[in-house]
């Protein structure tokens, strides 16, 4: 469809010492995929904190349908029907699945939640992004791939005409990646818009019809990505055509292991063997969500009960604890930055 459902004209936002945007235009269609690409910092955040209502734009101006469209508040940009999933998620983890897909439009009689509909309605949702955890769960209790399909569906609960998810694959597995791009195919269907930010280009053009790419605030070119390869994007996005990840000429680490695995077993859920990471060397950890890379670490930390058996150094690690973890060197950045890496009181 060639009618317009967003147009952002003009965007400019300045903070302290920076314009983090400047003149940035940005048009979505009724029933379109438009992904919206750039390297981190190039602006893409803060355009859609605009757009959802978090950030007022210094100048500009924004159209939805036609009208024009200043949201003062989140709850603002959801009830116009703008609903924006954040790779930081903003549920809140105390509540069930159910209380927050509902949360602010819950089913009522009077004074009283009509919990069964409530149930209804969000189980609803849950299957539609193919989740298969029950709605009474706490959302604290989740793997963060069940909570990013949670974030998901509580966009669904919105009834929003434009969805934007801002790295929903970061967390997913492939399984419920396929699940997220059927939903994402349907809503499109019903001629809702989506805006899809992702870093992995093999998603983008898989997903999407057109691509904005931002570059230093500015938007540096509109491709239709049927047209277009994913040369041409990388070549928009970092100012010149190349590769973003090359080879170098570090020489590869030798000499003895820093730290040997020699196994870590949790009964029926883990027994992984033989790792040996030497000093200088960055080892990878691959697999799908669920494969088990978390919880190696975990009790690798002390943080899980765990039947351990490696050396640091050279030395029998012991550790039954997180605080002897750090005593013995080891130091972990964790899954949930935000929920397990930082005590934000």
């Amino acid at each position: 469809m060639s009618t317009e459902r967003l147009r952002m004209t003009g965007i400019v936002k300045r903070f302290p010492g920076t314009v983090a945007l400047d003149g940035v235009e940005l048009s979505v269609r009724p029933g379109e995929v438009h992904c919206l690409l750039g390297e981190n910092g190039a602006g893409k955040s803060t355009l859609m904190k605009i757009l959802s209502g978090s950030y007022r734009p210094d100048e500009g101006t924004i159209l939805l349908d036609g009208q024009p469209y200043t949201p003062v508040t989140p709850h603002a940009g959801l009830a116009a029907g703008v609903a924006v999933i954040y790779q930081e998620l903003d549920l809140l983890p105390d509540l069930t699945v159910a209380q927050n897909l509902l949360l602010g439009r819950t089913p009522r009689l009077g004074p009283f939640v009509r919990r069964a509909e409530r149930a209804r309605l969000a189980r609803r949702a849950l299957d539609r992004v193919g989740a298969r955890f029950p709605v009474t769960a706490r959302v604290r209790d989740l793997p963060i791939a069940a909570q990013q399909l949670t974030a998901i569906a509580k966009a669904l609960t919105a009834d929003a005409r434009v969805i934007v998810m801002d790295e929903p694959s970061a967390t997913l597995g492939e399984s419920e990646l396929l699940a997220v791009f059927e939903v994402i195919r349907s809503l499109v269907a019903e001629g809702r818009s989506v805006i899809f930010i992702s870093h992995r280009m093999d998603e983008v053009m898989e997903i999407g019809d057109r691509a904005t790419v931002l570059r230093d605030g500015r938007a540096v070119g509109v491709y239709d990505l049927a047209v277009t390869s994913a040369d041409e994007i990388v070549a928009a996005m970092i100012g010149e055509a190349g590769e973003l990840v090359g080879a170098t000429d570090r020489p590869a680490p030798e000499g003895e292991p820093l730290l040997s695995v020699e196994r870590v077993h949790v009964p029926g859920l883990l027994d992984v063997r033989g790792i040996e990471v030497r000093p200088g060397e960055v080892v990878g950890l691959a697999g799908l969500g669920g494969a088990g890379r978390t919880t190696l670490l975990r009790a690798l930390f002390g943080d899980l009960k765990a039947q351990v058996t490696a050396r640091l150094d050279g030395r029998p690690l012991k550790v039954g604890s997180p605080a002897a973890a750090v005593r013995a060197g080891l130091a972990l950045v964790p899954e949930s930055r935000k929920e397990q890496g930082l005590m934000l009181g």
